[in-house]
C-alpha cells in the first residue's frame, strides 16, 4: 500500500505522496471492511474492531462543503482538483470526482450521513444519475454514471441498501 504509515495514522492517503490519494483512500477502506469482516466471521475480535473501524477512513477524505470525496494534503488540508468532472484528472483513477462521489458500498448508511441529511443524499445521487443521460451522443467517457465503469457499478444499488427501491428501478 502506498503512504501506509500516514495512512494507519491519519486514516488517509495524502496527496503530497501519492496524486490518487482519495482514490486509495477508498479502496483502503473498502479493503479494511473486508478484512474486517473476516476477523469477525473468525471470531478474532481485535482484529475485527481494528479493521471494521479502518473501513470508515472513505470519510477522512469527503469534503462537506462541496460533498465529494477529495485527496488531502498530508497537513489535513483538502486538495480538491477545481474540475470534478475531469475524467482524465490526476487526481482519481480512470473516472472524475463524480465517479468516485458514491464508492463507499460497504457503508451506505454511513456515507448518507456525510451529508446531512437523507434528502441532500438522494438529491446528488438522483443527479449523478439523471445527467448520465444528458450526452444523447453517449460519447465515452460519461462524466457521470458511466455503467462501463467499475467505480460507478455499484452506484444504483446504494438507494436499495437504504431502503429507496423505488429509485434503484427508475436507473
Amino acid at each position: 500500500r502506498s503512504d501506509l504509515d500516514h495512512y494507519l495514522k491519519a486514516g488517509y492517503v495524502s496527496s503530497d505522496e501519492h496524486s490518487k490519494a482519495a482514490c486509495l483512500t477508498l479502496a483502503y477502506a473498502y479493503d479494511d471492511h473486508s478484512i474486517g469482516c473476516m476477523a469477525c466471521a473468525l471470531n478474532k475480535t481485535d482484529d475485527c474492531a481494528t479493521f471494521t473501524a479502518r473501513g470508515k477512513n472513505y470519510a477522512n477524505t469527503f469534503e462537506s462543503s462541496s460533498k465529494f470525496f477529495c485527496p488531502r494534503k498530508a497537513d489535513g488540508s483538502f486538495d480538491c482538483p477545481l474540475d470534478l468532472l475531469n475524467v482524465f484528472s490526476d487526481s482519481f483513477t480512470e473516472g472524475d470526482g463524480w465517479h468516485y462521489r458514491f464508492n463507499a458500498f460497504h457503508d451506505p448508511h454511513g456515507l448518507m450521513d456525510l451529508y446531512g441529511s437523507n434528502e441532500t443524499f438522494f438529491l446528488h445521487w438522483q443527479t449523478f444519475l439523471a445527467r448520465s443521460f444528458d450526452d444523447e451522443t453517449n460519447i465515452l467517457p460519461n462524466p457521470y454514471y458511466w455503467a462501463g465503469n467499475e467505480e460507478d457499478l455499484a452506484v444504483p444499488f446504494v438507494a436499495s441498501a437504504l431502503g429507496r427501491t423505488d429509485l434503484t428501478a427508475y436507473f
